[in-house]
């Protein structure tokens, strides 16, 4: 049996406490905010199109439009093809792009008669697939694009994109000692292309190159030969001694590979052998087991002579104040770690990188529940520490170190009374975008900033009736980077945040395909929220799109709970149809609500 407080279920009237009303003159509807952006706009012609600019250029060979026009009963045609038109004025499609320049012409027929909207897209050409023959060897594609550095034994992989069926062969000059084979990759391997061949070399100690272009040799299908260079760069430095780079700043991500999965963030002043650099990613080695990436504008390099220290670790202590439970881990020094939650049983694990345990001894808590146990192993050169928690969900984590002493923070948990579940919780609400970032943008031009304002307005009127204390980190249309946004929760001790958005398609998808809502969350503290919350927004009428994980900025955050809401596509024409009435915010608002509600009644004594 569900215990639904009774001021949960109402919609309205919506009480905005004085803290976070800001400027509700401007912003209290979003019907007020659509017909104020639609009276300005330019009414000398019959369409206006939204997206994409004239003239931009694109890389794929479709991409999708949005347009308005006043006039519903109006006719649009794109050349010869007929275009529909939806209440709100919304027309949408595709344009689809051949190489080079394309031109379309829109005629709009209504009741103000003829008018025509001419545009251009500019599309540049992928890598082609090429034929067996005649043999050639393209000029895209191949690898290095850029310049790369190696500094210690590392294995060389380079590419190319040529005709399929031939045999391939690469050198490096100064380093290989002739012509080396490549292979021919399996299409799974590729995409569906054929004729992309690998090849690989070792270094060996004692290599040595400076700014040499890999030469490439293909003998295709027809007997013919061809040659290409690289247009990057392959250097090898004959170092006696390991490169050592030390991070110049906070929050230096590192990531399991380039553009990829983040792995750990790190303060200023740790210290990571540097492998090799291609463009702006250094490939750095964190322990003789894991490897990682890190941006070249993240670290410094350190004179020679410098070591990579191994780190030892003398003991645990523990400090327990009003929101955390704190664990004190002593070392020789800042030793690279990476944090993970776990759910079975509810856990926090750290691993210190080039660590090992010199003496173990942990003192546990004096007075508090949160902690059932905790236990370390030694992984190879990597130490795990990992602390079961009393408790059936997170509320927070934290690491950092201060000197040599490195401190892991878990949040202990607030009490939830079945009565008034949200007494005694703290909610952050951040609505996505603002000011000059807009967000996602319908057909018809109404802008993600405003929906998401305007229904976490919403939100915190209901979350305020219900008890609990509203933390909104921005209340009007100012601009905001995301790291204020995660500060302002954290500084206001919020147990919760929610991250309040509207999703949008990508451009070569088309607007009909993406439609409905979901959930996201990163660490698993997460998860139960965007999980219980999903069922609500789906009660709405609106489509599945899934709860997801992905690791945004705000998602991992781990001073809180943090989940992000996805109410509907904007690029959608019927989704953001539903999206420009007040009553619907309303509901999405409140669909959020009874999320919150139902995991808080799960946790409640």
């Amino acid at each position: 049996m569900k215990y639904w407080p009774t001021l949960i279920l109402t919609l309205l009237p919506l009480r905005l406490p004085a803290q976070i009303q800001g400027d509700m003159t401007t912003y209290r509807s979003i019907e007020r905010i659509y017909s104020q952006q639609s009276a300005e706009r330019d009414t000398s012609r019959l369409m206006i199109m939204t997206f994409p600019a004239d003239s931009d250029t694109f890389y794929v060979d479709r991409v999708r439009f949005g347009a308005f026009i006043r006039d519903t009963t109006a006719t649009v045609k794109l050349d010869t093809q007929n275009i529909p038109v939806y209440p709100s004025g919304a027309v949408t499609d595709q344009f689809y792009l051949e190489p080079g320049w394309n031109s379309y012409t829109f005629i709009i027929d209504g009741k103000k008669g003829r008018d025509s909207l001419s545009f251009r897209l500019f599309r540049r050409e992928a890598v082609p697939q090429l034929p067996a023959t005649p043999t050639i060897i393209s000029e895209d594609g191949q690898s290095p694009e850029t310049d790369r550095f190696y500094y210690t034994p590392e294995v060389i992989t380079v590419r190319m994109v040529a005709s399929p069926g031939g045999k391939a062969q690469f050198k490096i000059p100064h380093l290989t000692s002739g012509y080396l084979p490549m292979q021919e990759l399996p299409r799974e391997n590729t995409g569906g292309k054929t004729g992309v061949y690998e090849g690989t070399y070792r270094i060996q100690p004692g290599d040595r190159c400076q700014r040499q272009k890999v030469k490439f040799y293909l003998k295709g299908m027809d007997g013919r030969s061809r040659k290409m260079k690289s247009p990057g760069r392959i250097t090898v430095f004959d170092r006696r001694q390991p490169l050592v780079l030390e991070t110049v700043e906070d929050n230096t991500l590192i990531y399991y590979s380039p553009n990829g999965e983040i792995m750990t963030e790190l303060q200023a002043g740790f210290l990571l052998e540097g492998l090799s650099r291609t463009g702006r990613w250094w490939k750095v080695r964190l322990s003789p087991q894991q490897e990682g990436y890190v941006s070249r504008n993240s670290v410094n390099q350190v004179p020679d002579g410098r070591a990579i220290p191994k780190y030892l670790a003398y003991g645990i202590t523990t400090e327990v104040d009003s929101d955390w439970v704190h664990l004190e881990f002593h070392l020789s020094g800042k030793a690279i770690y990476r944090l993970s939650q776990n759910d079975d049983p509810q856990s926090v694990t750290i691993r210190f990188f080039n660590t090992r345990f010199q003496d173990e001894w942990s003192r546990y808590p004096e007075s508090d529940s949160l902690i059932q146990n905790y236990f370390w192993q030694q992984n190879g050169s990597d130490m795990d520490f990992t602390v079961i928690l009393n408790s059936d969900q997170q509320w927070g984590f934290k690491g950092r170190y201060e000197g040599n002493l490195f401190r892991l923070s878990l949040r202990k948990p607030p009490i939830i009374s079945r009565d008034r579940p949200f007494e005694n919780l703290i909610i952050a609400l951040d609505a996505g975008h603002g000011g000059k970032h807009k967000g996602a943008l319908g057909s018809t031009g109404l802008m993600e900033k405003d929906v998401n304002l305007v229904y976490t307005k919403f939100l915190a009127a209901m979350l305020d009736s219900a008890g609990a204390r509203v933390i909104l980190t921005r209340d009007r249309d100012t601009t905001m980077f995301l790291r204020p946004r995660a500060e302002i929760a954290a500084e206001n001790r919020a147990h919760i945040m929610v991250w309040m958005h509207n999703n949008s398609t990508g451009w070569t998808r088309h607007p009909d395909e993406a439609v409905g809502t979901s959930t996201y969350y990163t660490h698993l503290q997460g998860w139960p929220f965007a999980r219980a919350t999903y069922p609500h927004l789906l009660d709405l009428g609106l489509e599945p799109e899934g709860r997801v994980h992905r690791a945004y900025f705000m998602t991992r955050q781990t001073d809180f709970v943090v989940f992000l809401v996805e109410g509907a596509f904007l690029s959608n024409p019927r989704d953001e149809m539903w999206l420009m009435k007040d009553a619907h915010l309303k509901l999405l608002a409140r669909a959020v609500l009874l999320g919150l509600n139902d995991r808080l009644m799960e946790l409640a004594k």
